[in-house]
């Protein structure tokens, strides 16, 4: 399909480029997220389970790492509870759920994480845990491919918000001074 700009005023198109608005074709179909999404590692299981906002959409979610139910481990052991299936370092057992979606994180057994990429599934590996910064990247990321870069958005604001509560509570800065002596 051929799209004419030259019935619009010149100041109309620069002003729909500048302002971010894009014109697209009849008959393109919209992005498609996933739909059956398996989560082999509990920080993914965390993140699907708080940035997919209804019910309807945590479906989508169709299984956990065996974590999910442990609150030692996971922060949303409750509401793992609605899904099913759990899923551990087992390529047969996640291939038989006919996932669209794959998330296992770098400290997943490298010889699985392997064996999935090889089997040409859809995976997206969750790679940095050294600092907030990288939770946060992780969070946008999964946000970005189920579409609910809102939710993720929120959660990045509610988490900023309990970090500044926390920062509150704490007493300033000391210097801690410490001595030895060699009595050689």
């Amino acid at each position: 399909m051929t799209v004419s700009l030259k019935i619009l005023p010149r100041s109309w198109i620069f002003l729909l480029i500048f302002a971010g608005f894009s014109l697209v074709a009849k008959g393109e179909k919209a992005r498609k997220f996933p739909q059956r999404i398996v989560s082999c590692a509990v920080v993914g299981d965390e993140i699907l389970l708080q940035i997919l906002p209804s019910p309807q959409e945590k479906k989508r979610v169709i299984a956990v790492s065996t974590l999910a139910d442990n609150p030692l481990f996971s922060s949303v052991s409750l509401e793992a509870r609605a899904i099913s299936q759990r899923v551990g370092a087992n390529v047969e057992q996640v291939l038989h759920l006919k996932p669209d979606l794959v998330i296992v994180a770098s400290f997943n057994q490298p010889d699985f994480v392997a064996q999935i990429r090889n089997l040409k599934l859809n995976v997206h590996v969750l790679e940095g845990f050294q600092s907030l910064a990288d939770l946060r990247r992780h969070i946008l990321n999964l946000g970005e491919l189920t579409g609910a870069e809102s939710a993720a958005q929120e959660l990045l604001a509610r988490l900023q918000a309990r970090i500044l509560d926390l920062k509150k509570g704490m007493p300033p800065a000391q210097t801690l001074l410490v001595m030895m002596a060699d009595r050689t």
